[in-house]
């Protein structure tokens, strides 16, 4: 048995919560917010709005990430083989951190844009903690 607050009951949480939300046509926010929840509650998430190498503080700004490497950094001090994560993206992904997924379903989510780069975000994150592919990730992209 485990305590009230584990992370296993935050995760079974996140997923009870995610699963009453997921409907024909509005699946891409709750798998992005399930996602991006997830690399948090694993203690995986960095910090979007601080360079890891040099301390500058992003907001408003591109975030480079690179799948192989801790943290994101600023466009100086990125990483080969890096993506950028547009500020509207982090914008999304902090808003997604303090937003419940009702809330944010209340807009209109389609695959493409910022929500598409947090999700791949996020899931390039699991993917190099779990050290495999998720093959549903890439079965969900294709659709």
């Amino acid at each position: 048995m485990t305590s009230e607050r584990a992370v296993e009951d935050d995760v079974f949480r996140l997923t009870v919560a995610t699963l009453a939300e997921v409907k024909v046509g509005q699946v891409w926010m709750p798998v992005t917010y399930f996602t991006l929840w997830m690399t948090r509650l694993m203690g995986w998430l960095p910090e979007l709005g601080v360079c890891i190498v040099c301390g500058e503080v992003l907001r408003g700004q591109p975030v480079w990430f690179a799948a192989g490497a801790d943290g994101v950094t600023c466009g100086p001090h990125k990483r080969p083989g890096s993506a950028a994560l547009p500020p509207e993206a982090v914008a999304l992904a902090e808003r997604m951190l303090r937003r419940p997924l009702a809330e944010l379903l209340k807009e209109s989510w389609g695959k493409a844009g910022p929500l598409a780069m947090v999700r791949r975000f996020a899931v390039e994150i699991l993917e190099r903690q779990l050290e495999r592919q998720m093959r549903s990730a890439r079965v969900l992209a294709r659709l």
